[in-house]
């Protein structure tokens, strides 16, 4: 009886793993069965239409990269050493997208920049602008959800670097530019690097 009460748990634990892994592995492996063949996955995934949304992922992705390592940095910076009123209140905005459900992200997006959204309507009203469902709306789409992985990251490599290192540099001569971009940036490249591949991913 002891024994049988001992093995239980593991059965149970064998068990879920089972769960889980059929779960997971079972979708691939419908993949490759449905992928053999001369019409199956291998030529779906080598199509023109498959190649061209990859190469769009790809580029609209590095696009919102690069806003976000350009834009994201200073803010990052000053929101680690700034002091004002209602900080935490900007600070939780930012963060804001992290938490979002992908479809709710999306609305949002829609209700602010779509041809009926909040700025969307007067765009196209007075310039001609849609920026709904175009190649801007996924690079903005993507710079929406992923800027925050890179600013808290950032944040988090700007307050690991000791104040006192920037305060000797000036008392040397450096200057604020100078010294954030021989000392702070060094030592919090990690962080920055990090926050990059989340914000890219």
């Amino acid at each position: 009886m002891t024994a049988l009460r001992a093995r239980a748990p593991q059965a149970g634990l064998a068990l879920l793993i089972a769960v889980f892994a059929v779960f997971f592995v079972l979708p691939f492996a419908g993949l490759f069965e449905r992928g053999i063949g001369g019409s199956g996955t291998w030529d779906a995934i080598t199509s023109n239409t498959a190649l061209d949304a990859l190469a769009l992922s790809l580029w609209t992705s590095a696009v919102a990269l690069v806003i976000a390592v350009v834009a994201g940095t200073p803010v990052a910076y000053w929101l680690t050493h700034a002091r004002f009123p209602g900080k935490g209140a900007v600070e939780a905005l930012i963060d804001l997208p992290i938490v979002l459900p992908p479809t709710i992200a999306g609305v949002a997006l829609l209700t602010a920049f779509g041809r009926k959204g909040l700025l969307g309507a007067p765009l196209d009203d007075w310039f001609g602008l849609t920026l709904g469902f175009s190649t801007v709306a996924v690079i903005m789409a993507q710079l929406f959800v992923g800027a925050p992985f890179y600013v808290r990251a950032a944040r988090a490599g700007f307050a690991s670097v000791d104040a006192q290192y920037e305060r000797v540099a000036h008392t040397l001569g450096a200057s604020r530019l100078r010294a954030f971009a021989r000392i702070v940036l060094p030592l919090s490249w990690p962080s920055l690097a990090a926050g990059a591949a989340l914000c890219w991913a």
